[in-house]
């Protein structure tokens, strides 16, 4: 999925959790620009039959625990 999510102008991270009640699992994560870049991506990717297949794909091989929009803060 990586390449699609870069081709939609998201920079996209994998790692493994080794703490908690999630520890050795991986997290995902997109990060987009702004709001506008996250909007047109996500309107995208919902008709892109590519990332429909891999995402049934994953769902059959893999468990969504949660899905979470963080917003960062310049501070």
């Amino acid at each position: 999925m990586k390449p699609i999510y870069e081709k939609h102008g998201a920079e996209m991270r994998v790692g493994q959790i080794y703490t908690g009640p999630y520890a050795g699992q991986f997290l995902a994560a997109a990060r987009f620009p702004d709001w506008e870049t996250y909007g047109r991506a996500m309107h995208a990717m919902s008709t892109d039959a590519e990332y429909q297949s891999i995402l049934a794909e994953a769902h059959q091989v893999g468990e969504l625990h949660g899905r979470s929009i963080v917003v960062g803060l310049d501070l």
